[in-house]
C-alpha cells in the first residue's frame, strides 16, 4: 500500500459539503461586518482624521497599528465566543450518533493493553509510579 500524503476522499467530500450550506455564508459576512465596523470605530476615533489635516508618516504607522491590533482582538473575541459553541454542537452530534462511546470503548481497550498483558504475564511487574 503507498503512502497518501494530504487528505483523505472523506474530508473533500465534508469540505465540499460544508462549504456550500448557508449558514457557512452567514457567518462570513458576519464576519466581515463584524470586523469593518470595529475597523471603522477605530479609524474615526482618530481625531486627526475628522479635523481633515494631513498625517505624517508616523501616524500613518499609529494607524495601521491601530487597525492591525483592532482586527486581532476582533477576530480573538469572535473566536473566545464561538469555540464554545462549536465544541458543543460536535458533541451533541457525537452523541447523537453514538460515536463517542464507540471511541471512548476504543480508547480504553487501546490503554488496557500493557495492562492485561502485565496481568498474564509470568514476571508481573509492580507499579513504582507512586513511590
Amino acid at each position: 500500500m503507498s503512502l497518501r500524503l494530504g487528505t483523505g476522499p472523506l474530508f473533500k467530500v465534508e469540505l465540499v459539503a460544508a462549504a456550500r450550506r448557508w449558514q457557512t455564508f452567514a457567518l462570513r459576512g458576519t464576519l466581515v461586518t463584524i470586523l469593518l465596523a470595529f475597523l471603522s470605530l477605530s479609524y474615526w476615533s482618530d481625531w486627526r482624521i475628522r479635523t481633515g489635516t494631513s498625517l505624517s508618516i508616523q501616524q500613518y504607522a499609529g494607524l495601521a497599528e491601530s487597525f492591525a491590533s483592532t482586527v486581532l482582538i476582533t477576530q480573538l473575541s469572535i473566536m473566545l465566543l464561538a469555540a464554545p459553541a462549536a465544541t458543543a454542537g460536535a458533541v451533541c452530534l457525537d452523541k447523537a450518533r453514538g460515536i463517542s462511546n464507540a471511541s471512548l470503548l476504543a480508547l480504553l481497550a487501546y490503554l488496557s493493553i500493557p495492562v492485561v498483558q502485565n496481568l498474564i504475564s509470568p514476571r508481573q511487574m509492580m507499579n513504582t509510579s507512586f513511590e
